[in-house]
């Protein structure tokens, strides 16, 4: 079935797939079944907030590099303090990332009440229900092997793949898709509780997100202020030395 997902998608939804394993799972406000056909998914990127040091340390001089070092010292201010490990706040990541999924993969039983409330027939119905397997016997088991996040990329972007598609294939039909859009913002409907609960815990997934993404960004101000203390060091030494050798 995933196989021939990928044949059956579009030019666009390859755009959107390439653009989820760059950046690993677009960073899209939750919207699954929005009309304009975006997927949401949570975002595993590194951020680059951190401006990268000059590859020319040794030809800048020392009092530009202390305020360089300074400029990075109050910016690490801001993420202190920091309480828990890398390791910790991955783990939380992680484990709110399946959680998520733990609503996401309940695609599988939407999709059987809306052939059912939307009293869907024929190949149409025999094409939707087919998700139901691809999420139900590929995707959910291949779970049980996602330990880390460098796993959840991988599963994430079969996930991915599978979403796109499905989204793609509620417009195939008219009479459906004008069902669902109508049903959609309706927190009664079917479709509307459950995006309501992908919302829910999709917060939990950008909090936990964005506290690992902190621990990140500490670690890279760190490590560039110990690279500027390197550099000035060497330059302390240095004009200790030569300023020895002009004494003697």
């Amino acid at each position: 079935m995933l196989n021939k997902i990928s044949q059956n998608l579009s030019a666009k939804s390859c755009v959107y797939t390439i653009l989820f394993v760059s950046v690993l799972i677009c960073n899209i406000p939750p919207n699954v079944f929005a009309d304009s056909v975006h997927y949401q998914g949570p975002e595993l990127s590194e951020t680059n907030s951190v401006q990268v040091l000059p590859t020319n340390l040794s030809e800048i001089p020392i009092t530009v590099l202390k305020l360089l070092k300074k400029e990075r010292k109050s910016k690490l201010e801001l993420f202190q303090p920091i309480q828990k490990s890398l390791e910790a706040s991955e783990k939380e990541l992680l484990d709110s990332l399946i959680a998520y999924d733990d609503v996401r993969l309940q695609i599988a039983e939407i999709i059987i009440k809306l052939v059912d409330e939307y009293n869907v027939t024929g190949s149409y119905k025999k094409k939707l229900l087919g998700y139901c397997d691809t999420f139900n016997t590929n995707i959910k088991p291949a779970r049980s092997n996602v330990q880390t996040l460098e796993a959840y990329k991988v599963y994430g972007t079969h996930f991915a793949v599978a979403y796109i598609s499905l989204l793609y294939t509620f417009r195939e039909n008219s009479a459906f898709h004008s069902k669902y859009m109508s049903d959609i913002n309706n927190p009664k409907s079917t479709i509307g509780k459950y995006r309501r609960e992908l919302a829910v815990r999709y917060q939990e997934v950008e909090k936990a997100q964005k506290a690992y993404e902190s621990i990140l960004v500490a670690r890279k101000i760190n490590e560039s202020i110990m690279q500027l203390d390197k550099e000035i060091n060497t330059r302390k030494t240095r004009l200790i030395s030569q300023y020895s050798a002009d004494q003697i």
